[in-house]
């Protein structure tokens, strides 16, 4: 009998993104709570074997805020890296909102609430040539 146990899990750095952040879209209330779109402008990031710059307009966090401050994202951005690459990533993440947060100052912030909790879960869909031709 062999023992066949899984490596432990690790991680490993690709980038670190900097981003800049536009003014939200406050799209009101809906079913699942207060909905706004926040618009990343701009950034850089850096990586042992990736760097390159986050592209304008093709680039937001889409977020429910729920009544109890919990934020749900759906941030979904395009990187291009310094050799022309594009990438396309998308993270979904749940942020706890601090107990001080209060609904009018989460509308208003530019980003997910202060967190006490997030739990990402990033993929990453590069772009690859079309190799039919």
């Amino acid at each position: 009998m062999s023992n066949d146990q899984l490596p432990a899990p690790r991680l490993t750095l690709v980038y670190r993104l900097e981003a800049t952040l536009g003014e939200p879209l406050d799209l009101g209330d809906v079913a699942q709570g207060h909905r706004r779109i926040v618009p990343q402008t701009g950034g850089t990031f850096t990586g042992p074997e990736l760097n390159g710059k986050l592209l304008p307009g093709a680039s937001a966090d889409w977020q429910i805020v729920l009544p109890d401050g919990t934020a749900l994202g759906d941030i979904r951005y395009v990187l291009q890296t310094d050799t022309g690459e594009l990438l396309y990533v998308s993270h979904e993440a749940c942020a706890t909102a601090a107990p001080r947060s209060s609904h009018a100052s989460r509308a208003a912030s530019r980003s997910m609430p202060a967190s006490t909790s997030s739990a990402p879960q990033p993929r990453s869909k590069p772009q690859l040539p079309d190799s039919t031709g």
